[in-house]
């Protein structure tokens, strides 16, 4: 009896000491995992551990696309060309780059060039003419373009002038010699309404044709006077220092349009890209 007793005293302290969980009692845990943090739920402290965390990541910001700009093209037609085809070639895209690069065209349009690879042959440089032929020529080649550029290495000479490297009535077209790579830009620069910085004279009569007059200012007259002379005016310098595109061919140094002809041009191309 007295070893039962001890055996069943033993027993009860065991199980005092040792407890077995019970499904009522037994300690749960559970992790919620969401995109943006973790929610846990214990009847306990739980053990350190490290939690997978499924992130769902959205943009920050929707992109717009891009819009596409409107395409502008120059054709390059050979007027009475005497060298190669690759000669011609050269100077055009020569030519094209610098409108391209000074005028700031491509804020609003895709611009491409193209070289025409058959020429007008045969036609009177000092035409008054020209540039209508020019328009003509290419449209029976069917090269459509937004401005013509007849190019030509001899002597432009309109009405017999033949100091005279490059001209336009103002329309669609231009004639140019291809010697000096800057006069194309200022032919071009007179089809969207640009006036003459070298000449009073001539910059005063463009003022009075033009419906809205010239959007380049002349030089104040303590630095080119206004009236006729005979030394050329330089123009108004661009911002760089570097010789306007609209006043005279032929000075040392580089060209660029003037802030006045530059911001103008902005305008046109602005307006124009609208239209299209």
């Amino acid at each position: 009896m007295v070893a039962l007793l001890v055996l069943a005293i033993g027993a009860y302290r065991w199980l005092r000491v040792t407890p077995l969980p019970s499904p009522a009692t037994t300690p749960t845990s559970e992790f919620v995992n969401t995109p943006t943090n973790i929610s846990v739920t214990s009847t306990r402290k739980p053990p350190t551990l490290t939690p997978t965390l499924i992130l769902t990541s959205t943009p920050a910001f929707t992109a717009t696309p891009a819009i596409e700009k409107p395409e502008f093209v120059l054709v390059f037609v050979p007027v009475n060309w005497e060298f190669g085809l690759s000669e011609f070639e050269q100077a055009a895209e020569a030519h094209a780059e610098i409108f391209i690069r000074e005028s700031g065209i491509e804020n609003y349009f895709s611009v491409r060039f193209v070289a025409m690879k058959t020429g007008l042959e045969g036609v009177s440089l000092g035409s008054d003419t020209l540039v209508y032929d020019i328009v003509e020529f290419a449209a029976m080649q069917e090269q459509p373009a937004d401005r013509y550029i007849g190019l030509t290495n001899g002597d432009l000479n309109p009405d017999g002038e033949s100091d005279v490297v490059g001209w336009t009535s103002g329309g669609l077209a231009v004639a140019a010699e291809y010697q000096d790579e800057f006069v194309v830009a200022h032919e071009l620069g007179h089809t969207f309404g640009l006036c003459d910085e070298y000449s009073f004279l001539d910059w005063e009569r463009q003022n009075e044709n033009y419906s809205s007059g010239c959007p380049n200012p002349y030089p104040d007259a303590d630095i080119c006077p206004h009236k006729e002379t005979e030394n050329l005016c330089e123009g108004n310098p661009a911002t760089d220092g570097s010789n306007s595109i609209m006043g005279p061919a032929g000075m040392p140094g580089d060209y660029s349009f003037n802030q006045a002809c530059y911001s103008h041009l902005q305008g046109v191309f602005k307006t124009e890209s609208k239209q299209q």
